[in-house]
């Protein structure tokens, strides 16, 4: 599990790249993170490898609270994940099984272990022919399907691919893109920081959208881009005690309550079946709705609380 609440992130020359984002991503979800460039998606994925640490706020991952660079837990921490980088990083002087095995020997399998694992894996990306090839010899297709299964070698909780069709077609992005669906629905929570629209909508996952260092939407359903506008599911609840959202999620919008200035961060979890939003206190104000719940006709598919 992902959880991150009221994180910020400022780098020593003044920029604010994440600016109080509160989530979570439960184990065994499908995440698309979208946004434009500069939106602080990279910087994201930095603080869930533990590259960077938080100026506030708390980031824990998989059970691991990352507080500071020299924290004992960050190695291990970071054997729950498997990284998928867009310009795929394999050592071209090594063959595919080398390129797996090395990252296996890194945490102490011995050889037994990798025999048997490095072909079950590569069998999985359909690979299995391809061991004894140098990555020059691989498309490009394929050696994405290689970074894959390298990031799943040592069996992670977790799969981040940071743009993983970026350098693809579109055929081999798709191939790609099944790929990890796949690996989702054997249980491992995926996340994939994306531009491709059309992937995106393709599918029918989660999306978590960031601009200026904010989350300006969470929702399952397609990938509609910018900070106004309509939600990813095309509707935004209306009848709400209190007034209407009025479809802006900027810092600047107004609350259901009509009184909690600034973002409004959702927490989405994919077996929960319901929205919540988190204030400081993790409360709304009171008067925002009875009962803190949405009344039947605000938000099809789903409850507030």
């Amino acid at each position: 599990m992902i959880r991150l609440r009221d994180v910020e992130m400022e780098y020593d020359n003044g920029a604010r790249a994440i600016q109080g984002i509160t989530l979570t991503i439960e184990d065994g979800e499908f995440v698309f993170l979208v946004g434009p460039s500069g939106s602080g998606k990279s910087t994201l994925i930095k603080l869930l490898t533990g590259e960077v640490m938080p100026s506030f706020g708390r980031v824990m991952i998989n059970g691991f609270s990352i507080v500071s660079p020299k924290d004992r837990q960050i190695p291990m921490m970071r054997r729950t994940l498997g990284v998928v980088f867009q310009d795929f990083r394999l050592i071209d002087r090594k063959t595919v099984f080398e390129n797996l095995s090395f990252v296996m020997r890194a945490v102490g399998a011995g050889p037994a272990e990798i025999r048997e694992r490095i072909p079950r894996i590569l069998g999985l990306v359909e690979l299995e022919d391809k061991m004894d090839r140098y990555p020059p010899e691989l498309s490009g297709g394929e050696q994405q399907r290689v970074a894959i299964a390298r990031a799943l070698v040592n069996n992670p909780v977790t799969l981040i691919a940071d743009e993983p069709t970026g350098n693809l077609d579109p055929d081999r992005s798709l191939e790609v893109m099944r790929l990890l669906i796949k690996i989702n629905q054997m249980g491992t929570t995926v996340v994939v920081v994306t531009h491709e629209r059309e992937l995106v909508n393709r599918f029918g996952k989660r999306v978590i959208a960031i601009d200026e260092g904010i989350v300006t939407r969470d929702a399952v359903g397609r990938y509609s881009g910018g900070r106004h506008g309509k939600s990813m599911s095309g509707r935004y609840a209306d009848g709400m005690p209190g007034g209407k959202y009025n479809g802006n999620t900027s810092r600047r919008t107004e609350n259901i309550s009509g009184r909690y200035p600034g973002t409004v961060p959702v927490h989405y979890g994919a077996n929960a079946g319901h929205y919540a939003f988190s204030s400081p206190g993790g409360r709304f104000s009171p008067g925002s709705y009875p009962g803190g719940r949405l009344s039947p006709d605000g938000y099809p598919g789903g409850r507030f609380s």
